[in-house]
């Protein structure tokens, strides 16, 4: 049995199962899956037994931190975790010891959650292939840059992950292994303690198995801190309510340009299969043209990344170009060569 945040927590919390047994599960997974998909950076088993215990004793004693209490949770390797290294791809990294937790780690932790280790990354988040492979088929990418994370849930090697995106990061690999993914409003969730590509466009998110328990790790990680200053200061919804509500169908809006000409035919029939599953459910569906401008987006986005990334990476990059991978550091030469007003057009 697969495992959903939402499932499972509701089991735990009635005592019909316990969180070591959810742990072992995942662990077991681990040991047949992982050998195949390259999904973890490191799994620590022992802590994350340990975890379980603590939350298992918790439970008895009726302290139930809410519903992620005893839950198994994947940390995608540019977030700080206490005293595990964040090595963000790089082989120099690879023991980077976090001396605190990432604010949403930290989250995480006070909520119950059981953190099991470290998910693939593409190299510092950005476009190198990563060793993980798709679950559907081994031949094919789980996307990046969140690779391990989407893996590792579309396995039940874990019930939920952490994630980011800076352009496609979550929303990609969640589509790719056929899970579900989040990209929170900008600054809805701190970025504080994640090893950032560009800032002004850097997202924490996370991945699941569902729209539900999306909403039950957002409403964790959600909030204002203030140790990212851009984080948004108000107050945070209630998610899980919505689901309790009935709703009615959806009107939804379908782009029409530039997204529907650049994919391929395999995907614009799926879509037109998506569109019709959608309005026989009742949903109303109206075509939506984009303006003419936004054709800039893509190039302007390549642009301001490249730049901010190079604004973070460019002295590491002059003392250890042996240690960034040919795409990132396409990407970064790039930032270094564009011009500050074209920059300055670009934002």
């Amino acid at each position: 049995m697969l495992w959903t945040i939402h499932s499972a927590s509701a089991s735990l919390r009635h005592g019909e199962l316990s969180p070591l047994e959810l742990v072992d599960t995942c662990l077991e997974r681990i040991d047949r899956y992982e050998p195949h998909i390259h999904a973890w950076v490191f799994v620590d088993r022992e802590y994350a037994r340990n975890q379980a215990k603590e939350a298992a004793t918790e439970l008895r004693q009726g302290r139930w931190r809410g519903p992620l209490h005893g839950i198994p949770i994947g940390i995608k390797d540019i977030f700080d975790v206490y005293d595990w290294p964040t090595a963000a791809g790089s082989r120099l990294w690879a023991q980077s010891i976090a001396r605190h937790d990432a604010t949403v780690v930290r989250g995480l932790r006070q909520a119950g959650a059981v953190l099991l280790g470290k998910t693939v990354t593409t190299q510092y988040a950005s476009f190198d292939p990563p060793p993980t492979r798709n679950p559907w088929n081994l031949a094919r990418t789980p996307g990046g840059s969140s690779s391990g994370s989407a893996a590792a849930v579309a396995c039940g090697m874990s019930l939920g992950a952490l994630a980011s995106q800076t352009g496609g990061s979550i929303t990609r690999p969640a589509s790719y292994c056929g899970v579900a993914g989040f990209k929170p409003t900008f600054r809805r969730v701190s970025t504080a303690g994640v090893v950032p590509l560009a800032p002004s466009m850097d997202h924490v998110g996370a991945i699941a198995s569902s729209v539900r328990d999306l909403a039950m790790l957002l409403q964790t990680i959600a909030g204002s801190d203030a140790y990212d200053p851009e984080c948004s200061g108000q107050a945070v919804p209630d998610y899980l309510a919505r689901f309790q509500q009935a709703s009615p169908a959806p009107r939804l809006g379908r782009l029409r340009g530039l997204f529907e000409d650049l994919a391929e035919p395999a995907m614009r029939k799926m879509m037109e299969q998506v569109a019709d599953r959608l309005q026989s459910r009742g949903s109303v569906l109206s075509d939506v043209a984009l303006p003419s401008g936004f054709a800039e987006v893509l190039p302007s986005h390549r642009t301001v990344m490249a730049v901010e990334a190079a604004a973070y990476h460019a002295s590491r990059l002059r003392r250890h170009p042996d240690d960034y991978a040919p795409k990132i550091r396409s990407l970064l030469e790039e930032g270094l060569a564009c011009p500050a007003p074209e920059y300055a057009r670009c934002k």
